[in-house]
């Protein structure tokens, strides 16, 4: 199964976004985890892999889920994310966690995605707001 799903990426997929994805995820993110085993023995903490709440509202309200839907929405600025996101790659960070709530509910998601196309972003979404 898994030969057949690499043999259809492999085929099917941009070779651009395949090497984007190896280069980012996989060395990149590599690199990431020694150095944060370097900076350990150093005695110094610093996350190999970090995650941003970048809104706390959503669009569900699934039980057990720590949004509060009543709450006014507060999203982070871009330049705020940029910034965090940036002081990061310079500690050798390369992989980044959006969440939310919803981080598609943030007005400016891609644009803070397209200021970093050095970086690997995983976002945690429902996939309600999935568009083309």
């Amino acid at each position: 199964m898994y030969l057949q799903m690499a043999k259809r990426v492999w085929r099917e997929t941009d070779k651009r976004l395949v090497w984007k994805f190896a280069w980012n995820m996989g060395y990149k993110g590599i690199r990431s985890v020694q150095r944060f085993k370097s900076r350990l023995r150093r005695g110094e903490y610093f996350p190999p892999f970090l995650y941003l709440s970048i809104v706390n509202s959503c669009n569900l309200r699934c039980q057990g889920c720590w949004v509060d839907v009543a709450a006014p929405q507060q999203a982070l600025s871009v330049e705020t994310v940029d910034r965090v996101i940036s002081e990061a790659k310079k500690l050798g960070n390369s992989f980044f966690g959006i969440l939310g709530g919803e981080p598609f509910m943030h007005p400016d998601l891609l644009t803070i995605l397209s200021h970093h196309p050095d970086a690997y972003f995983q976002v945690f979404t429902n996939g309600h707001f999935i568009t083309d």
